[in-house]
């Protein structure tokens, strides 16, 4: 079962993270790193982390077998953590896939996961793109990590859209478009919103579903980053008419 974390939640989460780093090998973090990272988080104040992120658990017999948090402002993944013991269950991926979920609610495209070297392997595994590796100091310990990115397959997300929807919106971004295109139409992963406004997502003739309002404004929210009056495009040219020139008297 999966659910948000409490405070309650937090002595378990503590003997979790233990468990997870006695498996590091000694080839990606030193016993003094590992001791620098436990440090860290005996030093971690919980109930900030609660009070600043969105936190879940996945728990069995009442017993947690993996946590992950995530930062709506910087849309991050900070913590992923799946008991050794239970590793090939695919809690990890449950947990990743929960977290998307959130951060898709939170008008997110994409996301951003700070892990470390032993998890290389597991993101690799579910095509998470590398971004670039990172060092940090934790207690004079310089740490490697890595920043990874995904971005969401939105076809795949629940965000169904109707034949009539799309042609609504290809309509309003795109231009009228053939039939031929429509049908063969990816919808989603080549849709230019360039020029898309909310003012005309609610003229649509069909009706749209929160979670699809949420994913095209998501889209908007991007586009509307690159400082471009959008509204403006769709404005019509205004035609001047040519002044009259008086003619002279007598």
């Amino acid at each position: 079962m999966i659910r948000r974390a409490t405070i309650l939640d937090q002595n378990q989460i503590e003997e979790l993270r233990q468990k997870a780093l006695s498996k590091v090998s000694i080839e990606d973090y030193s016993l003094l790193q590992q001791r620098a990272i436990l440090e860290q988080w005996k030093d971690e104040d919980f109930c900030k982390v609660l009070s600043e992120e969105e936190g879940y658990v996945i728990v069995f017999d009442n017993k947690i077998l993996a946590f992950g948090s995530y930062h709506a402002e910087q849309n991050q993944i900070t913590q992923l953590y799946v008991d050794p013991e239970y590793q090939g269950w695919y809690f990890g991926k449950k947990l990743l896939q929960q977290l998307e979920i959130v951060a898709q609610t939170n008008g997110f495209l994409d996301i951003t996961v700070n892990a470390y070297l032993p998890t290389v392997a597991f993101f690799k595994n579910i095509i998470i793109v590398p971004l670039k590796r990172i060092y940090t100091s934790i207690k004079t310990k310089k740490l490697s990590h890595f920043l990874w990115k995904n971005t969401f397959n939105l076809t795949k997300s629940g965000y169904n859209f109707t034949i009539e929807q799309r042609k609504d919106l290809l309509m309003l971004t795109n231009g009228n478009l053939d039939a031929k295109t429509l049908k063969t139409f990816n919808f989603l992963n080549s849709l230019k919103l360039n020029f898309l406004s909310i003012e005309r997502i609610l003229k649509m003739k069909t009706e749209l579903t929160f979670d699809q309002k949420t994913v095209i404004l998501g889209l908007l929210r991007k586009q509307h980053n690159m400082k471009t009056n959008l509204y403006r495009h769709y404005q019509p040219v205004k035609q001047h008419k040519p002044r009259r020139i008086a003619k002279p008297k007598g």
